[in-house]
């Protein structure tokens, strides 16, 4: 996943788009575990978390993602995930654009499609 989002981040042409992009994929990194479980907590609560209120506006019931073994191990390592993606697409980030712009006009003439540069 930090492999994807940073060739999305490198394609972003847009200055101030692509700095505050980086800027919150990589805060959570320096977050103790203990302000991202107070914030998972805020996110999958059943009676008043963020995604339970969305389902419930939109006519679902509320999926005890903090009570359920299932839920919770699903919940606890997508956090995980957003806790650490913005390191490694950090590091990611800055070996493409470490890449030549030469390079990369070779490849066009020779035929290369984007996925291919």
């Amino acid at each position: 996943m930090p492999i994807i989002l940073a060739l999305i981040l490198n394609e972003i042409r847009c200055k101030w788009f692509k700095k505050v992009t980086q800027t919150l994929l990589y805060l959570p990194h320096f977050l103790s575990w203990v302000i991202i479980g107070a914030l998972g907590y805020q996110l999958f609560s059943v009676k008043d978390g963020v995604i339970n209120v969305l389902i419930k506006n939109m006519g679902g019931s509320p999926i005890p993602f903090l009570q359920e073994d299932v839920w919770w191990l699903i919940s606890y390592i997508l956090i995980g995930i957003w806790q650490s993606m913005g390191w490694g697409t950090m590091v990611y980030l800055a070996a493409i654009t470490g890449v030549n712009s030469e390079l990369y006009e070779a490849a066009r003439m020779d035929g290369a499609g984007r996925w291919k540069q």
